[in-house]
């Protein structure tokens, strides 16, 4: 069974590194294509205003295909640390990814189509991940002053 364990945490492992450096990869180009080709930052021939088709849009997608990639390389840290010590602390690990994750939510959100009671929700969990990763961190303490 352990053998088991530890071939399917390295293949997990090499499986997310190829979707990481495919990702990384597809950000380079991104970027290459969105400079290059179509030269929106010095383009003044076309006033009008493609809403889908401005360089802000375009760099609003590069932040959360880096923060997504960022979510690869915490699950791969977390993976590589549970195969050396045989234990790992899974509660601060999902909670790092639950704030990298909600982070790239709020960035490429469209917030002209959201209503009160979505923004009230995020913030409130936003505001509870700090919290719980705080206290996991040590750095806030609940409960009686010793």
């Amino acid at each position: 069974m352990e053998k088991l364990l530890k071939f399917t945490i390295n293949t997990l492992i090499v499986l997310l590194t190829v979707v990481m450096i495919y990702s990384l990869l597809e950000i380079i180009l991104i970027t290459i294509r969105t400079i290059v080709v179509k030269n929106e930052i010095i383009n003044f021939l076309h006033p009008t205003i493609d809403k889908n088709n401005l360089f802000i849009s375009t760099v609003q997608g590069l932040i959360a295909a880096v923060l997504l990639v960022t979510i690869l390389i915490e699950v791969i840290e977390s993976l590589r640390e549970y195969k050396q010590k045989d234990s790992i602390n899974y509660t601060k690990v999902i909670v790092e990814i639950a704030i990298i994750a909600v982070v790239r939510h709020v960035l490429i959100m469209d917030f002209e189509h959201v209503n009160g009671n979505t923004l009230f929700g995020i913030s409130s969990l936003i505001f509870v991940l700090g919290l719980f990763y705080l206290q996991l961190n040590n750095k806030l303490k609940f409960g009686k002053n010793e």
